[in-house]
């Protein structure tokens, strides 16, 4: 079945706190630790924006782009001078097709204010996703399997953090598909 999206390397360069950086991930299970501020977040949202390259075909879902404040800061003394081109790449694969390894990517170009989104860096998990969504809605197929795609941080799964609002993991699972 083709229904969980390994990815198993993410590249960031000038995303939120990291310059430039490559993280491997292992399919079956990936832990980050790290004192506060070097980046833990900032993998996590990297990882946010290269799922939602899936739901670019789908004009239904809400988008996530990188945004005005993921853009790495330089200080340079008396300014802080925002560091472009900004990447997010992402490889891996569906489960199931281990050896049909795609590479994607999102990215703010050195002159441009918005996220690419050609077929050049998303195509490819793009097109999946508009076919997956194709076979649900037009040949209402009921029994397509979509990749699982949920984000966890345990200060959010315990209502801490940003939001007090008390929510389930059950509930944070829910809204991870609505959000991106």
């Amino acid at each position: 079945t083709e229904r969980i999206m390994n990815i198993t390397k993410l590249t960031l360069k000038n995303f939120r706190n990291i310059e430039e950086g490559t993280f491997k991930l292992d399919p079956n299970f990936t832990v980050i630790i790290g004192v506060n501020g070097k980046g833990k977040s900032s993998i996590l949202l990297g990882l946010r924006v290269a799922c939602g390259a899936f739901f670019l075909g789908i004009s239904e879902v809400k988008k996530r782009h990188i945004i005005e404040s993921d853009i790495r800061l330089k200080d340079l003394g008396k300014f802080l001078v925002p560091q472009k081109p900004v990447k997010i790449e992402a490889e891996g694969y569906f489960e199931g097709k281990i050896n049909d390894t795609i590479i994607w990517k999102r990215q703010i170009l050195e002159d441009s204010k918005s996220t690419t989104s050609s077929d050049a860096d998303v195509g490819n998990v793009r097109k999946i996703g508009k076919e997956k969504y194709h076979q649900i809605v037009l040949q209402e197929n009921d029994n397509v399997e979509l990749p699982v795609i949920a984000f966890f941080g345990t200060s959010r799964i315990h209502g801490a953090g940003r939001n007090r609002e008390s929510r389930t993991g059950r509930q944070i699972f829910k809204e991870g598909y609505q959000s991106l």
